[in-house]
């Protein structure tokens, strides 16, 4: 069970794409369950962030995972925005919510996972770990490469969506020394996607 994380336009989504058409990873686009949306991407996409949009909607949410759902929303929209995190803990039932399904529905599918999320901090990588026992991949650009990734992805939607998603970047915390089962990939403007996917696949072939 492999999380892959960090910033918006990290290039998650993208990697967690290549994972599943080359070495068979089921892919569950962590975004979804926010917007309450079949997280399995169609594997034939060009832009699965952008893919997300055109997914079903899932039936039978409780009010209790709406009502979480609405909390992790806000965090997002409204705190992280200014930097503040003392509504982190908070959220942490949504994350424990989105574990869960993951569970179960790997479950069900069975096989390698690779999920996608731009989780920002360690100690909700830490609720997540312990819910399903999970891996963590944060991959990290600079500040100039996520700019210039989200205005060119998102150049034709409506305003202000690249700024918002920027506006997240400072609140993203490192692997830090002490933290288990996470691993960092930091991505150089130089490297290709591909690249990134061998330096991922490094990690999990020696772990």
């Amino acid at each position: 069970m492999i999380f892959l994380t960090g910033s918006p336009g990290c290039g998650k989504s993208s990697t967690a794409l290549k994972l599943a058409q080359k070495s068979g990873f089921v892919f569950y686009e962590g975004d979804c369950f926010y917007m309450l949306k079949n997280p399995y991407i169609p594997l034939d996409v060009s832009e699965p962030s952008l893919a997300m949009a055109k997914q079903n909607h899932v039936k039978g949410t409780t009010k209790s995972t709406l009502e979480a759902v609405k909390i992790a929303w806000d965090f997002y929209l409204k705190d992280l925005p200014k930097g503040d995190k003392t509504n982190e803990e908070k959220t942490f039932p949504f994350f424990r919510l989105m574990a869960q399904d993951i569970l179960s529905e790997k479950a069900k599918i069975g096989g390698d996972w690779v999920v996608t999320d731009a989780i920002p901090t360690r100690k909700i990588r830490d609720v997540v770990k312990k819910e399903c026992n999970a891996t963590f991949i944060v991959l990290t650009v600079s500040e100039e490469v996520q700019k210039a990734r989200l205005e060119k992805r998102h150049a034709e939607d409506e305003p202000g969506m690249a700024e918002w998603l920027t506006s997240l970047y400072k609140n993203y915390e490192p692997v830090q020394s002490d933290e288990e089962n996470a691993f960092e990939v930091v991505i150089t403007p130089e490297l290709e996607l591909e690249d990134v996917v061998e330096k991922v696949l490094d990690i999990i072939k020696k772990m």
